[in-house]
């Protein structure tokens, strides 16, 4: 359902009847005068979705950036995740904490993975739309105050239903001056149209605004927000076609920093009264007291220098990707921002990039820190407009390969039973006498804090890992690789035979799974292959400011 989220603001309520139900059995949604009152938190928004044995979804990284974007949008104050991070059940004493049909669950979840295909993956992954949660994290951050005094408000003209693709989903959070425009033209598994010759109307306390000043299209299947009589501290911002990332200031300087809609040319436009634009990469058009900058291009540089009664404030504005690499946080005890495509750890005076490509092992900082030396490889130095950019070459390690080896051939398909909850039922132990058996032989001798990770691309039903006889995690196949952090299990896992166990898929199999992920069976009724097995490096790299 993570594509229909924005129903909660067509619904124009904050509650739901359908939490706790298990244990307090039926209960009414509250609303209106009686919800008014109590801040709006969300506790559970998914991070991702646990892959069931009957319903085996695979998440897109926009499923989980406009669900999240939308609460925003429809007045949430509390970002709460479930799950941010995913794990392993861990051993229970009585039983396996898997969730399943025989608890009385509603479904059968894995008995060892609880990875929910989260943000950050069970073995630590980052996964794609930990940079989309990330981004508007920044933006609360800085903006969070203000916007959590802001109700919100929905159009005159609302969907019908989730089904209704004709009809802009969009809210407005404002206290009648200022605020933030919400627009949601995303829905998991339904391709959703650009939207053509629009503009915004808000009646506001001072009067109606309109926005832009010329209709625009709203690019297919995109989620953004765009804010309206911004505060800049010293500059009022009317309005922009952009989103806000996040702001840092360097002595009188403010730097505040925007996302590019992606397909659409950002315009800046700004309340004429104790500004100076003194410089610009657009075109700077001035009327009826207010500037506007249009045709506004992204880049890393200043894409525009104002000067206020207050200081100068730079505006930045970064395309698409660029802000999806944007991180903020303290480095020698102040705020800096960072550029990379890889995973970014700051303590104190260490900074710390993580990529499984040596080729994002690069990072832009502003300010720059006077000194950033490390152990780890050559650090190269370059411009990168406003950033200095630091390009780490880390010393090179020999490539890593796994072997497989065919231990015993699958027996047939087991027959699929359903489960007490009318689903199918995932197979019990005793079925894993009949799956496919692996033997995977890793290199001897590697040092135990090397981070890797192994990657198994398979089709079949269902894969075990095992240790010797120890149960590590299992997988339900949906058509990505099932993946094993070895750091974890090191030196162990280097010196043990590691047993991969698999459960050829039926044909007729009763449940879902996206197109993608099924097989050509062809004559067959069932399929199981291996189609790979590989060790992936993750590197990181440590530099120390000074």
């Amino acid at each position: 359902k993570y594509g229909d989220a924005f129903r909660f603001i067509l619904a124009r309520g904050a509650t739901s009847a359908a939490i706790g139900t298990d244990q307090l059995g039926a209960r009414r949604a509250a609303e209106g005068d009686e919800v008014g009152p109590y801040p709006y938190f969300c506790c559970e928004i998914g991070g991702g979705m646990e892959t069931s044995y009957h319903r085996r979804i695979d998440m897109m990284p926009m499923d989980v950036g406009s669900a999240a974007l939308v609460k925003i949008g429809s007045g949430n104050n509390l970002q709460g995740y479930y799950m941010y991070h995913g794990g392993t059940n861990p051993n229970g004493k009585l039983s396996t904490l898997q969730e399943s049909q025989r608890t009385q669950y509603w479904n059968d979840v894995p008995v060892k993975s609880y990875d929910f295909q989260a943000p950050l993956g069970e073995f630590g992954q980052i996964r794609p739309h930990y940079h989309w949660l990330r981004r508007m994290h920044l933006f609360l951050h800085d903006w969070g105050a203000t916007l959590a005094t802001q109700s919100a408000r929905l159009p005159v003209i609302t969907p019908a239903d989730s089904h209704d693709t004709a009809t802009l989903r969009w809210s407005a959070r404002t206290d009648g001056q200022s605020g933030f425009v919400f627009i949601n033209n995303y829905q998991r598994l339904q391709p959703m149209p650009a939207r053509e010759g629009l503009q915004f109307r808000l009646r506001l306390k001072e009067g109606d605004l309109t926005f832009p000043e010329q209709p625009f299209t709203v690019p297919a299947d995109s989620v953004f927000c765009w804010p309206f009589h911004l505060d800049l501290g010293g500059a009022t911002l009317i309005y922009v076609t952009a989103q806000p990332v996040c702001r840092v200031k360097e002595g009188k300087t403010a730097y505040v920093v925007f996302a590019q809609t992606a397909g659409l040319p950002a315009e800046f436009v700004f309340d004429s009264h104790g500004i100076t634009v003194e410089s610009a990469t657009g075109q700077v058009m001035k009327a009826e007291g207010r500037i506007a900058v249009r045709q506004v291009k992204p880049g890393t540089g200043a894409a525009l220098r104002l000067h206020t009664a207050n200081g100068i404030i730079n505006l930045v504005l970064l395309d698409e990707a660029q802000s999806l690499a944007c991180w903020k946080g303290a480095l020698e005890g102040r705020d800096r921002l960072f550029l990379t495509r890889a995973g970014l750890t700051l303590d104190h005076n260490t900074l710390s990039l993580c990529a499984s490509d040596p080729a994002d092992l690069t990072v832009g900082i502003f300010p720059p820190p006077a000194e950033l030396t490390g152990d780890s490889g050559r650090i190269s130095e370059s411009n990168d407009g406003l950033f200095r950019r630091y390009t780490i070459t880390p010393s090179p390690v020999d490539a890593l390969t796994a072997t497989l080896e065919m231990v015993r051939a699958a027996g047939p398909p087991r027959k699929i039973a359903t489960g007490s909850q009318g689903v199918a039922e995932a197979p019990s132990d005793e079925d894993f006498g009949q799956a496919g058996v692996w033997r995977i032989k890793l290199p001897e001798s590697v040092p135990p804090d090397r981070d890797l990770l192994l990657r198994i691309r398979y089709v079949g039903d269902v894969a075990r890992l095992y240790l010797g006889e120890t149960f590590l995690t299992d997988n339900f196949y949906n058509g990505q690789p099932f993946e094993i952090g070895l750091k974890r299990y090191a030196p162990d896992i280097y010196r043990k035979e590691l047993r991969l166990e698999i459960l050829p898929l039926r044909k007729d199999a009763p449940f879902y799974m996206p197109q993608s992920a099924w097989p050509d069976f062809g004559d067959a009724q069932s399929a199981l292959h291996i189609a790979g097995v590989e060790v992936v490096d993750r590197h990181t790299v440590r530099l120390d400011a000074r």
